[in-house]
């Protein structure tokens, strides 16, 4: 906007309905692009906007460290929406904003879910790859588990688990080390 049609208007109304006020204003598509001077103290925001707004930044907070963590991209075209208070935005807001949060949860959670068994698939095959497949048959009255850990909490866990009358065979394929643990069934309602 060129600068000779920028005009600079002083309203003083209720800081309640200030944010009403500057929501269309930005509806319309103008700004002013000017900083506070430090003498003019900034509103009090009214206790029925301060709450959802703080709701508003802990959504946004969390969908960041979300979009950060897995790089998605924003989306390409903006999502608009017509609304007549500065309440109901956020009323808008809070209930998209905590169904996105929702589904995003789920989804990370399925993510987590598929990399683990993934884990534990690789494992089953680095095991049965190098040791062979007959150790992976059920035993009568024994269950076998394979464990991906680090060589160096090999003789903690051992001891952790002699208790349970299990057994600790290392399994080392590459870079990669495994526990291979044999344990009675009864032993199972322990873990």
């Amino acid at each position: 906007m060129p600068i000779a049609r920028l005009i600079e208007y002083k309203i003083a109304l209720p800081s309640e309905h200030a944010f009403d006020l500057l929501m269309n204003i930005g509806n319309a598509g103008y700004f002013m692009p000017i900083t506070r001077p430090g003498v003019i103290p900034a509103p009090k925001v009214p206790g029925k906007y301060s709450e959802k707004i703080r709701r508003v930044e802990d959504i946004s907070r969390e969908l960041g460290r979300v979009l950060n963590q897995y790089s998605i991209p924003p989306p390409a075209t903006p999502h608009e929406v017509k609304v007549g208070l500065f309440n109901e935005l956020l009323e808008y807001i809070i209930e998209d904003g905590e169904d996105l949060l929702t589904r995003v949860k789920q989804y990370l959670d399925s993510i987590e879910g598929i990399r683990n068994e993934y884990m534990k698939l690789r494992g089953i095959v680095d095991v049965v790859s190098s040791v062979g497949s007959i150790i992976m048959e059920r035993l009568r009255h024994f269950l076998v588990d394979i464990v991906p850990l680090s060589e160096e909490d090999f003789s903690e866990f051992r001891n952790a688990i002699v208790n349970y009358g299990a057994e600790a065979l290392p399994v080392k394929v590459q870079d990669r080390f495994y526990v291979l643990v044999i344990y009675p069934e009864w032993a199972r309602q322990a873990y």
